[in-house]
This record gives structure tokens, sequence and C-alpha cells, in this order.
């Protein structure tokens, strides 16, 4: 085993390795670690050094213990509940974005652009556009010009050509449910 020597401070005195207290006169040091340490802490005992050769031995022994309880994994299920969370607010908003009427809004649009087809189609045969729905029978292609509350869409004439109005839930015309494709269309005109 080597020794290690510990040396003070320049102008500060040793100190006591076990009472930590200043050392006026030098004792006689361990011979095994060169400790520092005054007579009467020792008191005939050994070496207070841990390791030391001439003093104590101390193992540290491993006391046997109960097993520790497992935890509890906590966040997979927060994952969980946060997945079926976002899961259940996205079929909430898709939902409340079609209580005002928005599949039959949508599938009126997708009708005004096949009526605003055959109108064209019917202006490219006859060399006018049509005057009465009635007119249109022959070039809407497996269509019935009824829109999606079961009205008849309304024909009217338009500077540039013609234009349809679908009465709305209400079935009344001049309300404001109508759907009216110069609406639909009014960029393009």
């Amino acid at each position: 085993m080597f020794a290690v020597t510990l040396a003070a401070r320049a102008g500060s005195p040793a100190r006591c390795a076990l009472c930590h207290d200043d050392l006026v006169e030098a004792p006689p040091p361990c011979t095994g670690c060169r400790t520092l340490v005054h007579p009467d802490c020792r008191a005939g005992e050994p070496c207070p050094t841990l390791g030391c050769a001439l003093g104590r031995t101390v193992w540290a022994r491993a006391i046997p213990s109960e097993p520790r309880p497992r935890r509890r994994r906590w966040w997979p299920e927060v994952l969980i509940g946060a997945a079926f969370g976002g899961w259940c607010l996205a079929v909430v908003v898709v939902n409340l974005m079609g209580t005002s009427c928005g599949p039959r809004v949508e599938r009126g649009r997708a009708d005004f652009y096949a009526l605003h087809d055959a109108a064209d189609r019917f202006k490219l045969a006859r060399g006018r556009y049509p005057e009465r729905m009635h007119e249109l029978h022959d070039f809407l292609r497996e269509y019935s010009p009824v829109d999606p509350w079961g009205n008849l869409y309304v024909l009217l004439p338009h500077v540039r050509g013609v234009a349809f109005v679908s009465p709305g839930p209400d079935g009344a015309l001049d309300t404001d449910d109508d759907l009216d494709s110069r609406d639909l269309f009014e960029r393009a005109w």
C-alpha cells in the first residue's frame, strides 16, 4: 500500500482527523497512513482512517430489505386518454360543421354545375339559352332537376346566360335560405 502525505497550507495549523481541532503540537502520525490524530482522540484505539492497514477494516455489508413495490406507470394511460379525447373532439367538430345543412348545400352546388353544363350544351345545340326548366330535360344526363330538399330548381334569365335558384329548406323563393348559382359563379361572371 502507498502512503499519502497531507501537508497543511502554509500559515494554517494542521487539524486532527477526528475532531478537526487545530493540532498545537504535532503528534506522531499513524505508521500505516500518516494520519494526524490527537492522542486523546485516539485513546488507544487503532487508526480511525478507513482503509488504513493498521486501523479497523470496515466493510459495507448489504442489508437485505424487502423488495420495493413496483411503481405504477401513469403516462400510457394519459396518452391513451389524450388520443381518445382528440378523436372525440374531431367527431364533434365534424358533426357540428354539418348541422347547417352542409351536405345538402354541397349537393346543391354540385347540381348548379350540372345545370349550367346542361344550359351550355343547350345553347350549343339550339343557339340560345333555355327559357324554361323543362327545355333542359333532354340535356340533363340521368339527373332530376330537384334540389336536395325536394323542391324544383327555378331557372332565371341572366345577363350572361341563365341562373338557377333553389328555394332551400323552407321551399319559398326570395328568403335567406335560398341557394343561388349567381353566388357560386359570381367570380366567373
